[in-house]
C-alpha cells in the first residue's frame, strides 16, 4: 500500500470504529496535497511529513492545526462544511479544505476536498454452494375450473320445402276505414303590369288587374283560399339596364319569396322559398327598379298558390 493510500486508511479506520483522530493541541500539521490516479480518475490527497521537510516538486503545503476532524456523515449539496469536516461519498471519504464549503461535489472538487480512503476495489466472486436437499413432494393441487364453452358450430343445410297446405277460411270482413284525404289543388297565379315599371322606385303590382300603386294595402288582392304561395317566375320585356327586384308581399309585410332580374337578364326565379297566407289575406307583388334603360320595360310574374282542397 502507498503512504497516501495508508494515511488516509488509517484515518478512515479511526472514523469506522468510532474512535476521534488523535488531537495534538497547540500543534501545526504539514502535508502535502498530491494527486494520485484511481479507479474513478485523478483524485487529490493529503500526505504527511515532518515539520522541517519541505513538500517535492509539483506537490501543495497544506498546514492545518492539530485539533482533528469533524466527522459530518454523508455529504449534503445544501450544507455548509467548515475546514477539516469530514464526509463520505460513494464509498470513500474526504477532508474539506476550506471554510464556507457548500455544494461543492467531493469527487469533482479537488480544490475544496482531499480523499480520505477511497471505496475498495469489488472482491472475487465466492464459490457456488453445494445445492440444497430435494423437498417433498407438494400435495395436489385442486381441479382447475371449468373451461369456456366452445365455438357454436356452422349451420346445416337448409332442408327440403314442405308441401302447400290447404287454403284456410275466409275471414270476416274489415272495418271500413276513415275518409282519405280530399288532396290538393295548385293555382298558378299570373299578373303582368300595364304600364312600364318607373326607375327608381318601389310599386306594388295587383294581382289581376296589373295595376301598380305606391300602396302595399291598396295594392293587395286577398286570397280566397288558406295555402303555402311559391315557385315565383318574372320576366321583363326587355333586358332592364339595371336590376329588377320583385318580392311577394302577404298582407303588407315581405316575405322569403323573392328574385332578380339583372341588368343584363330578362328573367328571375325563386322555387326554393314559400309563404303561409290565410283565407283572405290580401297579396301583392313588390316591384323595386334602379335607373333602367329607355324605353321602360313591362314586368310579367306568376306564382302557384297550393291548398287543400275543399
Amino acid at each position: 500500500m502507498s503512504k497516501e493510500r495508508g494515511w488516509a486508511a488509517l484515518a478512515l479506520a479511526a472514523m469506522v470504529a468510532g474512535i476521534a483522530p488523535p488531537v495534538h493541541a497547540g500543534t501545526t500539521a504539514r502535508t502535502c496535497i498530491t494527486t494520485i490516479d484511481t479507479n474513478i480518475g485523478q483524485v487529490r490527497v493529503l500526505r504527511k511529513i515532518g515539520p522541517k521537510q519541505q513538500c517535492p516538486a509539483g506537490e501543495e503545503l497544506y498546514t492545518w492545526e492539530r485539533t482533528g476532524f469533524a466527522w459530518r456523515d454523508a455529504w449534503s449539496p445544501t450544507t455548509t462544511y467548515k475546514l477539516n469536516d469530514a464526509v463520505s461519498l460513494g464509498g470513500s471519504s474526504y477532508l474539506s479544505l476550506v471554510d464556507g464549503n457548500l455544494n461543492n461535489d467531493p469527487e469533482t472538487s479537488p480544490a475544496e476536498w482531499a480523499i480520505l480512503a477511497l471505496e475498495g476495489a469489488e472482491g472475487p466472486t465466492g464459490p457456488t454452494g453445494a445445492d440444497g436437499a430435494t423437498g417433498a413432494t407438494g400435495a395436489t393441487g385442486a381441479d382447475g375450473a371449468t373451461g369456456a364453452t366452445g365455438a357454436t358450430g356452422a349451420d346445416g343445410d337448409a332442408g327440403a320445402t314442405g308441401d302447400t297446405g290447404p287454403t284456410g277460411a275466409t275471414g270476416p270482413t274489415g272495418a271500413t276505414g276513415p275518409t282519405g284525404h280530399s288532396g290538393f289543388i295548385v293555382v298558378v297565379i299570373v299578373v303582368a303590369s300595364d304600364d312600364p315599371i318607373i326607375d327608381e322606385t318601389t310599386r306594388y303590382l295587383a294581382i289581376g288587374s296589373g295595376r301598380q300603386s305606391g300602396d302595399a294595402g291598396w295594392a293587395g288582392t286577398p286570397m280566397p283560399l288558406a295555402g303555402t304561395i311559391g315557385n315565383l317566375h318574372v320576366s321583363t320585356s326587355k333586358a332592364p339596364g339595371q336590376e329588377v327586384v320583385a318580392t311577394v308581399h302577404v298582407n303588407g309585410e315581405a316575405s322569403q319569396v323573392t328574385c332578380t332580374v339583372f341588368g343584363g337578364d330578362t328573367a328571375c326565379e325563386d322555387v326554393d322559398h314559400t309563404a303561409s297566407v290565410d283565407a283572405n289575406q290580401k297579396v301583392t307583388i313588390m316591384i323595386q327598379s334602379g335607373t333602367l334603360s329607355d324605353p321602360n320595360p313591362y314586368v310579367s310574374v306568376s306564382f302557384t298558390l297550393t291548398a287543400e282542397a275543399p
